[in-house]
């Protein structure tokens, strides 16, 4: 039986969808950045370079599978899949800075400094937390003041697989190439991930609010009329139009980790798949790509790389000075990241309405530079 084979016979048992997936640098990415490299790195089966994932849903709860490189620091590594992972996605986020995950894990994370306990004996028996809003923590697994089944569970569950729980997502990990994983253990990761998940999603909404966020959730959901957009208060997300253009700012995290991404779409796919990126040089993003280089303009060269299959095609689309200017400002004070489907700003910190008014005007006008309006501009995918 082929690989390919395999995996979907795994995704069919798990009753998931599978999908191929172009190599994109998910290190760290919330449940929602996940799902969105997914579905922009999507690609046909047999395509070079792609790794082999599942999405859907269990227990009313999104899910993905997908394989994982893990090697102790200091090891050679290399590209050859060494564990498998089911992610459940957390909603709405915790937004309490969380990082929990079973202490086996640690020769390939490293021991967090700082760890604190979650107040539950059960798990800090065998996980390490880090959390920048500890009380938020201990309200999740000590409502009340007393541990409950809830820690008992995820005890439970780390004896069957490595367990790592984030403000947006719950991890069940198990060693083993994704290809020669038996059937059995993906349904049964799905299984724990998406339960703790679901469990700790019914929690995340009864969590209880400081004057002071309310105070900021209001001045989101202010901002959001004001504009014309539409607000999720909960999941910290301004989105809609501005004109034609489709926006997004969201929160990730919780003070003092907090962070604020902005979004603008493309009103029309790029000519030719680019990535423009700040602070690091790209991985081969599909197969053929050669790692990113300077954009080959003064303004941009010390803050951005450029990744693409048609360089010059790429760089022509970067001619005009306004644009450079304005890309170069917003690189200055943010992460940023430019691919043939949209404009992506991400910052530390909470945003105040002020600036994400700045930003959405900013990123509006590098939507317009970019792929000026049409008779008959809409989505494009």
């Amino acid at each position: 039986m082929s690989e390919g084979d395999s995996w979907q016979q795994m995704a069919e048992a798990a009753r998931l969808t599978p999908a191929w997936v172009s190599e994109t640098n998910v290190v760290g990415a919330t449940f929602s950045g996940l799902r969105r490299e997914m579905k922009q790195a999507l690609c046909g089966p047999g395509t070079p370079g792609v790794a082999r994932w599942m999405h859907g849903a269990r227990n009313d709860v999104s899910i993905i599978v997908r394989p994982l490189a893990l090697y102790p620091p200091g090891s050679p590594g290399g590209k050859v899949h060494t564990h498998t992972t089911a992610i459940a996605e957390i909603d709405p986020p915790l937004f309490a800075g969380l990082r929990l995950f079973s202490r086996d894990l640690i020769s390939f994370y490293g021991y967090a400094h700082g760890a604190t306990p979650s107040g539950h004996p059960s798990i800090d028996a065998s996980f390490i937390t880090v959390a920048f809003d500890e009380g938020r923590v201990r309200e999740l697994f000590l409502p009340h003041g007393l541990p409950d089944r809830l820690g008992e569970a995820v005890l439970q569950a780390s004896r069957a697989c490595s367990i790592v729980v984030k403000d947006s997502s719950v991890e069940a990990i198990a060693v083993g190439p994704h290809a020669r994983l038996p059937v059995v253990d993906v349904d049964t990761l799905v299984d724990i991930a998406s339960s703790i998940a679901k469990e700790l999603s019914s929690r995340s909404l009864r969590l209880t609010h400081t004057p002071l966020e309310v105070t900021a959730r209001s001045a989101w959901e202010r901002l959001a009329v004001r504009l014309g957009l539409s607000v999720d208060p909960l999941r910290w997300h301004i989105f809609g139009r501005l004109g034609d253009v489709e926006v997004s700012a969201m929160l990730d995290g919780s003070p003092p980790a907090v962070s604020t991404t902005f979004r603008a779409r493309f009103r029309q796919r790029l000519p030719c798949p680019m990535f423009l990126r700040r602070g690091y040089r790209t991985k081969a993003v599909v197969g053929y790509w050669s790692d990113g280089a300077a954009p080959g303009y003064p303004e941009l060269d010390s803050l951005l790389v450029l990744a693409s299959p048609h360089r010059e095609q790429a760089r022509s689309l970067l001619e005009s000075p306004r644009l450079r200017e304005l890309l170069a400002a917003e690189a200055r004070t943010s992460n940023l990241v430019l691919d043939d489907c949209e404009i992506v700003l991400g910052r530390g910190g909470f945003a105040a309405t002020r600036e994400i008014a700045e930003r959405f005007e900013a990123l509006v006008a590098i939507v317009d530079l970019m792929t000026p309006p049409l008779p008959t501009a809409g989505p494009f995918r």
